[in-house]
């Protein structure tokens, strides 16, 4: 396999200085909760061979980090071009939405639609905009299908079989416009693990499989199962079961998206901007966590894989960048002109080899927050605790060097201080 390492040389084979793509389609599939640990372009792991395979003449971002750790912040993020804290609005108020005056709904609602969304751009730009969605804090309920002309959310029951059927749909109409597509499935989700098949592997006592009937978006009646691990389980045989459970769905995701890759490989090769990522991670039971929204590397670290018309071998980038700088990305290779005071080329400038500077990484959750400069990364949880990792030498934030650092500390407390005052300003 032929492949170039993009670090520092701007004339790096295989990503050209030149990836204007105007016209093109553009094509992105939000895996939720997809770990870059377990995609295997990134980490060797064996769960994903169709990604592989699709993506391995593609690039390859190693070093992504998300702007948040849970649904809401990191979606608002990337498809509107903030960050979380430019966002005055909490997960929890989401959850709360419908509770609240009308006075607070609207205020809400203000603050969400004030920044203009991909969709929207796209769509002024001619773009056919099409979004497949499941689950409520990514979608109509945050007023992220602003700008979909063909908009659709899903329940969690529905298996992503279903949802890749109603894809290959979209897909394979015809149109006189370029498309932007949006698909998200959730089935990585650990309230939300569905399966068509009952566990019969080793692990089954140690699993609740619940049956289920749900109607498929085609009108019928299906059965699927409804999987989570069992709650005595000791920590270590917890953290086991949660990871198979989460490494099986993930075969499963790969096996329908391979349908997908295939209709993609069919219609879309030569015109088409085909972008995988997860908006955020999940713990998985690392540091303590099953969960997700926080800010760990376990639900920042996320894959970032491109496929694109004019790069025909793979490309890493080991470069860290953000995730909230895809859209930026995409309009410079569709040559697009469209700015906000914060918008940053700097993952589209790594990529076409014009930035190796070091990217200061921010984030933020509904307790913590977290900044981060080469390997050096600080969290910050509630405004007051403090913990500092250097993820080079411990990729697992098992070392707390807070106490032990307290230079490094202080620049990163003070780094991400001076950002908060400048997106304060905008």
């Amino acid at each position: 396999m032929n492949s170039s390492t993009l670090f520092g040389s701007p004339d790096a084979a295989g990503a050209p200085r030149d990836l204007a793509c105007r016209g093109c389609n553009v094509i992105f599939l939000n895996i939720e909760l997809l770990r870059a640990d377990f995609t295997g372009l990134i980490s060797n792991a064996d769960l994903t061979p169709n990604i592989d395979a699709f993506f391995e003449h593609g690039v390859v971002f190693e070093d992504a980090s998300a702007p948040a750790g849970e649904t809401f912040l990191s979606n608002t993020s990337v498809l509107t071009l903030t960050l979380p804290h430019q966002i005055p609005v909490m997960p929890a108020e989401i959850d709360r939405y419908k509770k609240l005056d009308l006075i607070k709904q609207l205020k809400i609602e203000k603050s969400l639609t004030s920044s203009v969304s991909m969709a929207q751009v796209l769509s002024q730009h001619g773009y056919h905009t099409i979004n497949i969605n499941q689950g409520g804090r990514a979608g109509q309920h945050v007023f992220l299908d602003r700008g979909f002309a063909d908009y659709s959310q899903w329940s969690s029951k529905i298996l992503m079989e279903d949802l890749v059927d109603l894809l290959i749909d979209k897909l394979e109409r015809p149109s006189d416009h370029p498309r932007f597509v949006l698909f998200r499935p959730t089935l990585l989700h650990n309230h939300q693990y569905r399966h068509p098949i009952q566990p019969d592997t080793e692990y089954a006592s140690s699993i609740n499989a619940r049956r289920y009937e749900y109607q498929a978006p085609n009108g019928t009646n299906r059965y699927a199962y409804f999987l989570k691990r069992q709650r005595d389980l000791e920590p270590e045989r917890a953290q086991q079961i949660e990871r198979h459970i989460y490494s099986r769905q993930l075969s499963y995701a790969d096996a329908q998206l391979g349908r997908v890759f295939k209709v993609l490989q069919e219609r879309y090769n030569d015109n088409s901007i085909v972008v995988l990522y997860a908006n955020h991670g999940t713990g998985l039971g690392d540091n303590g966590i099953f969960k997700h929204g926080v800010a760990y590397q376990s639900c920042v670290h996320v894959p970032i894989l491109i496929l694109h018309p004019k790069i025909s071998i793979t490309v890493r980038v080991p470069s860290a960048v953000a995730l909230a700088d895809l859209a930026p990305a995409i309009y410079k290779m569709l040559e697009i002109p469209w700015a906000t005071p914060i918008s940053n080329d700097h993952l589209f400038d790594v990529l076409s080899g014009r930035n190796t500077e070091e990217k200061v990484l921010i984030g933020k959750n509904n307790w913590d927050e977290y900044i981060r400069i080469g390997p050096w990364k600080l969290i910050v949880r509630y405004g007051r605790f403090k913990l500092l990792f250097n993820i080079k030498s411990d990729p697992h934030e098992s070392i707390d060097l807070y106490l032990k650092e307290p230079i490094i500390a202080n620049r990163l407390e003070a780094t991400l201080l001076n950002h908060k005052i400048k997106y304060a300003r905008h």
